[in-house]
């Protein structure tokens, strides 16, 4: 079992930002309490083209607003024009987001975005069978993702 390496000094920096933000808070000096702790949090979401998109999105643009989240979409290659039309509503919102296209298995790039990227917070999809787009049957015999995720997966869908 693979365990990865803790770093005490950053957990140290943290904790001291975290007390800092903590005597501002204190103080009434709540914006800079909140630049103190701000961390570059973002919700992935997966767009496949089918209808319960909509439902995803709605979720992924909610938690975003009320987190202060940014939004990470990968959607199937060629869906990018359809894709950016259906973020209309997050753009009105202000709400940052980035949309990138993946040629392959949907549930192994989950994988390797999670797995890179730490600031991803949840990943966001409407069914399980969605994962499942652009995966042959040995991947999708191969990859179990609820065991190696590194968040949680929240099903809008299900």
């Amino acid at each position: 079992m693979d365990r990865e390496k803790i770093d005490m000094r950053e957990i140290m920096n943290q904790l001291g930002d975290i007390l800092s933000a903590s005597a501002f808070a204190e103080a009434g000096e709540y914006e800079t309490a909140r630049q103190l702790i701000k961390s570059d949090h973002r919700v992935l979401l997966m767009l496949t083209g089918t209808m319960g998109d909509a439902k995803s999105l709605k979720y992924a643009e909610n938690f975003c607003e009320r987190m202060k989240a940014k939004l990470e979409v990968v959607c199937p290659a060629g869906m990018r024009e359809c894709v950016e039309v259906s973020l209309s509503s997050i753009r009105g919102k202000g709400i940052e987001y980035t949309l990138d296209e993946t040629d392959g298995c949907l549930k192994q790039a989950v994988v390797d975005i999670t797995s890179r990227d730490r600031d991803i917070r949840y990943v966001v999809v409407n069914s399980y069978s969605d994962l499942e787009s652009g995966c042959g049957k040995e991947a999708n015999a191969q990859l179990d993702i609820a065991d190696i995720m590194k968040c949680p997966l929240v099903v809008v869908g299900a």
